[in-house]
């Protein structure tokens, strides 16, 4: 998570790859996303191929909003600040001798998690034309899998 959030602009990380992106928009292009769709099923549907961008991108955009790219990554700088990240680098990465103030908890975990989710969630449907999910889901009705017997019964007899 901290290298994924790192600003400097040497590192390979989400931050600098929105940066990028925001100060480089038109790469993610409405004709650059039809691309992706050629040799597929979808290819000749256009309706489909332009209301899929319309929905990512925004209605009748030719490619990305920077200022969206910009909320995209002050939602990254909200991690940095996060008490998280100054734990992993004061205690973790390295020693500091003064003791951090709050320890996080697992619900900052859970909420820069959820936040990294969703925003490389957002941008491989842009990058790739698909859907991925990143985290497992639970499964409704989750008490399924132990109604189902998994070891047969023994034959009397044998």
């Amino acid at each position: 998570m901290r290298r994924l959030v790192d600003k400097d602009l040497r590192s390979i990380s989400l931050y600098t790859l929105l940066e990028d992106i925001k100060n480089n928009p038109e790469i993610l292009s409405r004709k650059r996303y039809e691309e992706l769709f050629k040799g597929t099923s979808s290819a000749e549907d256009h309706n489909y191929i332009n209301g899929c961008f319309d929905k990512l991108i925004g209605k009748g955009k030719d490619y990305i909003d920077p200022e969206g790219v910009q909320k995209d990554i002050c939602s990254l700088c909200e991690i940095r600040a996060d008490s998280l990240i100054n734990y992993v680098n004061k205690t973790i990465a390295h020693y500091d001798k003064k003791k951090i103030k709050r320890l996080p908890t697992v619900a900052d975990l859970n909420k820069s998690i959820d936040l990294l989710e969703n925003l490389v969630e957002k941008y491989h449907a842009i990058f790739y034309a698909e859907v991925i999910d990143l985290l497992p889901r639970q499964q409704d009705p989750w008490k399924h899998i132990f109604e189902i017997p998994w070891i047969p019964k023994k034959k009397k007899g044998h």
